[in-house]
């Protein structure tokens, strides 16, 4: 036992001055303590969502970074859209020109078709007129064939009286054959000419139909080409509005850029004050707690020293349980320093074993449960490893974990935990008589206790095996 804790239970009747003067010093850094551990744990409680929250901004950031240069992809293209729906536009007016131009000469063809047709009709008809004058010609020829032939039957029977006048009736018969076959040569040519000029009709009557239907198709080509290039016009009208819009987003998401990165810079900017701040109200409570100690060191009964004595006799039991042990061959030094900590299947919070789990919980109850009936202000007393494991609580917070239930586990099921925060570290891995700590218990679902946590070492045949926490209301 400590030097300063061998007098505690001989005190004198009556305090003296400097007595007095410990006690208050404890007492009031006891109390500073205690507002510090409560100041110092809402800090902590502040940085974890301030870091939190410059995660989020920093992914926030990130995200801006994409969006940004997502809109600067699609800016670019929408310009280009635009670029080529109004070369388009320009194409297209420009197609329609010449578009009208060509539905023009197609119209001009076909009314050239249908005036054509109607040119083959007089022509036939004249073809027929010609041909009624031939067959006139035809009669008359065979007529004057007839009377030359009269003629010269005269001419033979007047002698050579009739001889000139049979010349002229022979010169009248060969001119009615000429004629004769002239006629008929003429008629043979206007039965062909009559036959070609009837396949022209019925072809310009076909040629006349097409152009009827190329005139409408046409007038239907001119309207789908005029709604076409409106419709262009139209799209290149949008694709710039758009472009602008696309402009605008573009600008807007660098500035959200800039405003996320400012705020992230902001963010982390608090975290590391809140963190500096956390660090200084930490030093300053380790101040407080040396004052604790010291007053408690020089022999002066405080509040602490009751679960002083506790931890520090309890440490010294389970040190010694842990050496006969050895010694019995129950366990080996390499197995009781274990650290090699294997997660419990399902556990949540999350639980571990190690192979120094089983001794524990075998040794260390009846130590620990007679703990609690020391002062009334005693809430637990468990053995911790130099990491904050904790392997054997009080029965109480050894409850069997309930399946998806992870805050009342947190409060009931603090066995097989490890406990590496500030104060749990500090209490495994000190070798002072004792410590004295102030700080808030983390109970789960965001409940916090105040607390104080006295803890001394256990020493297992030379070797710092961990230490001895006892945890007590303020």
């Amino acid at each position: 036992m400590p030097e300063g804790l061998s007098h505690m239970t001989d005190q004198p009747s009556q305090d003296s001055t400097g007595t007095r003067i410990a006690q208050q010093i404890a007492e009031k850094a006891g109390s500073l303590g205690v507002q510090l551990a409560d100041a110092a744990g809402s800090i902590d409680e502040v940085a974890k969502v301030v870091t939190a929250q410059s995660q989020k901004f920093e992914e926030l950031r990130a995200t801006a970074d994409t969006m940004v240069a997502a809109n600067e992809r699609i800016a670019g293209e929408i310009e280009g859209a635009a670029q080529i729906a109004a070369r388009s536009a320009e194409e297209m007016s420009a197609s329609r020109s010449s578009i009208e131009g060509s539905l023009g000469e197609l119209r001009s063809l076909a009314e050239s078709a249908t005036a054509i047709e109607s040119r083959l009709g007089g022509l036939r008809r004249a073809l027929e007129q010609i041909a009624k004058v031939a067959q006139t010609i035809e009669a008359i020829a065979k007529q004057t064939n007839l009377l030359a032939l009269n003629a010269t039957i005269e001419a033979a029977r007047a002698g050579d009286a009739g001889r000139g006048f049979g010349v002229v009736a022979s010169e009248v018969k060969v001119l009615a054959r000429q004629t004769s076959e002239a006629t008929s040569q003429i008629g043979q040519t206007l039965a062909e000419l009559s036959q070609q000029v009837s396949e022209l009709s019925r072809e310009g009557a076909r040629a006349t139909e097409r152009a009827g239907k190329v005139e409408t198709g046409t007038a239907a080509i001119g309207a789908a080409v005029e709604s076409s290039a409106r419709a262009v016009e139209d799209i290149a009208r949008q694709a710039a509005a758009i472009a602008t819009d696309a402009r605008q987003v573009r600008d807007g998401s660098a500035a959200v850029k800039t405003t996320f990165e400012e705020l992230t810079a902001g963010v982390q900017r608090s975290t590391r004050d809140l963190g500096q701040a956390k660090d200084r109200i930490n030093q300053l409570l380790e101040v407080a707690e040396d004052l604790i100690e010291a007053t408690a060191n020089a022999g002066v009964e405080t509040t602490d020293s009751p679960m002083i004595r506790v931890v520090v006799e309890s440490a010294a039991k389970i040190g010694a349980l842990f050496e006969q042990a050895v010694e019995r061959g129950e366990i080996s030094m390499t197995d009781l320093f274990d650290e090699r900590y294997e997660p419990v299947k399902g556990s949540d919070p999350q639980q571990v074993t190690t192979r120094f789990t089983a001794l524990t919980d075998r040794l260390l109850p009846p130590i620990l449960e007679a703990a609690l009936e020391v002062d009334p202000r005693i809430v637990f007393c468990a053995a911790i490893d130099r990491n904050g494991y904790l392997p054997t609580h009080n029965k109480r917070f050894s409850q069997p974990q309930r399946p998806n239930d992870p805050v009342w586990n947190a409060g009931n099921c603090r066995n097989r935990r490890i406990f590496n925060d500030r104060v749990g570290l500090k209490a495994g891995r000190s070798v002072k008589p004792f410590v004295v700590q102030t700080y808030r218990r983390d109970m789960g679902g965001g409940n916090f206790a105040l607390m104080k946590d006295a803890s001394a070492p256990i020493v297992v045949k030379g070797r710092h095996w961990g230490g001895v926490r006892c945890g007590y209301k303020v």
